[in-house]
């Protein structure tokens, strides 16, 4: 594969807090094609303290988020927001669509931090508003 081609390939990045349509930092999916919803296959522990984290060590409950098709110019500007691989990693996880399963990159959050989310769904509305949950 010449370095053109390569510069040009397609990857699909599945997303499930700050990223996704509607919140701030979708800025940097302006590029980036919208595939539609999608949910992890595997279950995973969705965090939310100052941002939302994906913690792959925790088997809680499939992610729920947006897929969406970018460049390799747009996957290096998410690797530079999520820190990878420095603070977050980068990972190839399947996801389920409605068009079906498919692999897709998502960014994990390497310690448990935060609030857990059991749904695994980050919404903002409801995760950041109500503070710590009660122990009972």
């Amino acid at each position: 594969m010449g370095q053109r081609s390569a510069r040009n390939r397609q990857h699909a990045v599945f997303v499930y807090g700050t990223m996704k349509r509607g919140f701030p930092n979708h800025r940097l999916l302006a590029d980036a094609s919208y595939l539609g919803a999608a949910s992890t296959v595997e279950r995973y522990a969705l965090y939310v303290d100052m941002f939302p984290g994906v913690h792959p060590g925790d088997a809680v409950s499939p992610i729920r988020g947006e897929l969406f098709e970018v460049s390799a110019k747009v996957l290096r500007r998410l690797d530079a927001l999520e820190g990878h691989p420095n603070l977050c990693r980068r990972e190839m996880v399947a996801v389920e669509t409605t068009e079906g399963r498919r692999d897709a990159w998502i960014y994990f959050y390497p310690t448990r931090e935060g609030r857990l989310i059991p749904s695994g769904e980050f919404d903002p509305d409801k995760e950041l508003k109500s503070g710590p949950s009660s122990a009972d």
